[in-house]
């Protein structure tokens, strides 16, 4: 089900995924790239929003260290969450860590600049005729 392949075409062709199977000692499953990459995107979003909503939640509740390990596990999925960096700046606010607090703000900040940015230039080129408008 994964190649796509049948009767004559897969005589002559062969299927890489098929001479793995065969030869693997090992039970799994086998999914179209796309499948497999949607899959994963939606683990880590799920993942990274239960890591944030418990750092909230944590911060909310004064364990402010316990929150930003729950910040930090959200940006090791993805360093570019921007509210994530803004619960590691509170946190590190409310342990006394100004100069990190600092840091952590400023990349959020830049991460926000940057997507206004990019979305700001879409906005231009599919509106000049240069790039195609329509």
């Amino acid at each position: 089900g994964t190649t796509g392949k049948s009767g004559i075409s897969k005589i002559l062709m062969g299927s890489v995924t098929e001479k793995v199977i065969r030869e693997v000692p090992c039970s799994f499953i086998t999914l179209k790239t796309k499948s497999a990459i949607r899959l994963n995107v939606k683990s880590e979003l799920k993942t990274l929003s239960q890591h944030y909503k418990e750092g909230k939640s944590l911060l909310k509740e004064g364990f402010v260290e316990e929150a930003l390990k729950q910040f930090e596990a959200c940006l090791a999925i993805n360093n570019l969450y921007a509210p994530a960096w803004d619960g590691v700046a509170k946190a590190q606010k409310r342990l006394g860590n100004k100069k990190e607090a600092k840091k952590s703000t400023k990349q959020g900040d830049q991460i926000r600049d940057r997507l206004s940015n990019q979305k700001v230039e879409a906005d231009l080129k599919s509106r000049h005729h240069l790039f195609g408008k329509k």
